[in-house]
């Protein structure tokens, strides 16, 4: 059979999602013209239907340099690069396209990635401006608007992606969002349901919902909300985390902890979990793995205010009152938690003087010195220090 047939017959196994089919086709024409240029582009596609990102990017540079001319090749070849994280490589390749609209939106994310806000809101207006109908650009707009606290104009973004694209899932996702931050449930549950109309399989969508119903205090309908989404993406540590919540304000906290459990297994450094399950594992006793779960958070995250200050509550619980003041000094020391860490002391100190009056009496006096307008470090210091004990 002639290249030309078999290259036809593949381009229709590809339309049908045929792959296998596609590829043995594509590649028996790379073995009778090896810079068939046309081939190595859809072979490319195929790499990146599979997730194969290396090999796609491989492809479309052959493809590429077999026609350096063609600007779908340029184009994709660009998407591959940024897919696997080259960015720099991929904005070299969309700058020779950048009178695309699309490629605009591309650079505009890559910008936004890199912290370049304003280049990257430039980026989205100049996609917009080459196409008034861009929904992505739109979206991506309102996204970035919605971050810098402009709620206005991002919920206008985003109604004009919505508009010019119903399917749009992510836009119809940030103005539930938006309604949200307002305590408007109502039109946050609206526009949620919309997306779900249009777009069922989107996690991030039902997420939402279960957030707008864990808002209304609907927590069972929040937890089946977060089922569903995790059904959908199960990868996704942020929904078990949130079903993990969830459960515990249900009361199910045999099956909270197996939720942040889980969680843990696809991040083992995402604190909220781990904060949580620490938390848990305390209330039920187990205060020796959730101390190993804050000091692995704390080696791996030391600037974690959050996990040193629950970790210094349970080292207080459990009578280690050395670690847990030096804890909470830690605390007052980064200018974090101050009110809670003040407290934690006025009530530690005390107790700890008991066994060790003259440790507890060293952090006193730092405490003081460091804090002399403090009401508890000046109400500590007193009831530590009677007449007979040296200050000094």
């Amino acid at each position: 059979m002639l290249p030309e047939l078999i290259f036809d017959e593949a381009c229709e196994a590809f339309k049908n999602q045929d792959y296998a089919k596609a590829e043995r086709g594509f590649r028996i024409v790379l073995s009778q013209e090896p810079a068939h240029a046309p081939s190595l582009y859809f072979l490319g596609q195929i790499a990146l239907a599979r997730g194969a990102g290396e090999s796609a990017v491989n492809l479309f540079y052959e493809a590429y340099t077999a026609a350096p001319d063609n600007q779908e090749y340029i184009y994709a070849l660009a998407v591959a690069l940024q897919g696997t994280g080259r960015i720099e490589e991929a904005l070299t390749y969309y700058k020779h396209i950048e009178d695309w609209s699309e490629v605009q939106n591309a650079m505009g994310l890559i910008y936004q990635q890199q912290g370049r806000t304003v280049k990257a809101k430039h980026a989205f207006e100049k996609a917009i401006k080459m196409q008034a109908d861009n929904a992505y650009a739109w979206t991506n707009l309102g996204a970035l608007l919605m971050k810098a606290g402009q709620d206005k104009q991002a919920q206008t973004c985003l109604k004009k992606a919505v508009r010019y694209d119903k399917t749009q899932a992510n836009a119809y996702m940030l103005l539930a969002q938006l309604m949200l931050n307002k305590e408007d449930t109502g039109a946050a549950k609206r526009y949620c349901s919309q997306g779900l109309t249009f777009s069922p399989r989107y996690a991030p969508l039902w997420q939402m919902s279960g957030h707008i119903h864990e808002r209304k205090g609907q927590n069972v309908q929040a937890l089946e909300d977060f089922q569903q989404a995790i059904a959908l993406d199960s990868y996704n540590e942020t929904l078990l985390f949130d079903k993990g919540r969830i459960l515990e304000e249900l009361g199910r906290t045999d099956e909270a902890e197996q939720a942040y459990r889980d969680c843990l297994r696809l991040n083992p450094s995402f604190a909220p979990a781990v904060n949580k399950l620490a938390i848990l594992l305390h209330k039920k006793g187990v205060s020796v793995e959730a101390l190993e779960l804050y000091r692995q958070l704390i080696r791996d995250n030391p600037e974690d205010a959050e996990a040193i200050l629950n970790m210094a509550t349970i080292v207080a619980d459990v009578g280690d009152y050395e670690t847990a003041a030096g804890l909470f000094v830690l605390l007052l020391s980064r200018h974090v938690y101050e009110n809670e860490a003040h407290q934690a002391l006025f009530a530690l100190l005390p107790v700890w003087a008991e066994q060790d009056k003259k440790q507890a009496q060293q952090y006193a006096l730092g405490w003081l010195k460091n804090f002399p307008d403090n009401a508890l470090a000046q109400a500590t210091h007193k009831k530590l220090f009677d007449k007979t004990d040296s200050v000094v």
